[in-house]
């Protein structure tokens, strides 16, 4: 199955906020209507500190987004990539879509300069664990987060990528 990875355009707004929505369902999260969630996106599309890929499947349609904000980084020495948000529509998940986003936003970091890639993840969400340390990435914190919530309940990972 084709698929292309590229920069979030405006005319991808729609396809994100979907995303958006399917990433809050899953989490059991209360969103904001889709007009100020696309509002939101616009601007983040806009901020030059702001990067939202899309995956585009072989029927030229959106199958999901990451979004990965930069910042320099006092504990690096230079700048840094956080990847916020990686979601993947439920259709087309175990394809390696997930991972070609995450090499994407890789390779912009690097194409950026940045020292390192951080992410969070929930330590029960194992597939993601698995892919990201397959990915070369290593857990440097837990903590624990979302207690009495069932889908989010244990521990959060700090993950990090050393590039340079």
């Amino acid at each position: 199955m084709g698929l292309s990875i590229r920069l979030a355009e405006l005319t991808d707004i729609p396809c994100i906020v979907v995303g958006l929505k399917g990433f809050a369902a899953l989490l059991q999260h209360e969103l904001l209507p889709d007009q100020q969630l696309a509002l939101g996106v616009e601007r983040l599309i806009a901020d030059e500190n702001t990067d939202f890929l899309v995956a585009i499947g072989a029927h030229g349609g959106c199958v999901g987004f990451l979004q990965q904000r930069y910042r320099y980084s006092i504990w690096v020495s230079g700048p840094e990539a956080n990847i916020e948000d990686v979601f993947v529509d439920a259709r087309s998940r175990k394809k390696g879509f997930g991972r070609k986003l995450m090499d994407a936003a890789i390779a912009q970091a690097v194409m950026r300069g940045c020292k390192r890639v951080t992410l969070d993840v929930i330590e029960t969400n194992y597939g993601a664990v698995k892919i990201y340390e397959q990915m070369g990435f290593s857990c440097v914190r837990r903590r624990s987060v979302s207690e009495g919530d069932p889908v989010t309940e244990g521990r959060q990972l700090f993950m990090v990528l050393t590039l340079t």
